[in-house]
């Protein structure tokens, strides 16, 4: 199934409920200026630490996935998000060292190389930064 027909047979649904505690404590207790979620499907993630108020503590967040459709809807959840269509295996359109906090959930089971997908994620992290 081509991505673009994946993305409209199964959307995602913003719910706002949050359930990470390791997350919420990491945000509460750190300050992180660049984030990015690799996979961010159609933003679920970011719409709830908008809710939570955390985008608003950050300099810079990125979404990045492989569908247009779904970045379409991130698009919807703040102008203070910029969407990069880009393969999670290989982020060719993220700059290097560049987050200090890197998301991606439930994204490695839908690649080809996961290997491949940690490295490029190691890339874009900044030195000291977290990737999760």
């Amino acid at each position: 199934m081509q991505i673009e027909e994946y993305a409209t047979k199964h959307p995602h649904y913003w719910s706002g409920d949050f359930t990470n505690p390791e997350l919420n404590f990491l945000l509460k207790n750190n300050s992180f200026a660049n984030v990015i979620d690799v996979g961010c499907g159609d933003g679920s993630l970011l719409y709830s630490l908008k809710k939570l108020g955390y985008l608003n503590h950050f300099n810079e967040i990125w979404a990045v996935d492989l569908s247009h459709n779904r970045l379409s809807f991130v698009k919807m959840i703040s102008d203070k998000i910029k969407t990069v269509q880009d393969d999670a295996q290989c982020l060719t359109n993220v700059p290097d060292n560049h987050f200090d906090l890197v998301l991606s959930t439930q994204v490695i089971e839908h690649v080809n190389d996961d290997a491949e997908m940690i490295k490029s994620l190691s890339r874009i992290c900044s030195k000291g930064g977290l990737f999760i």
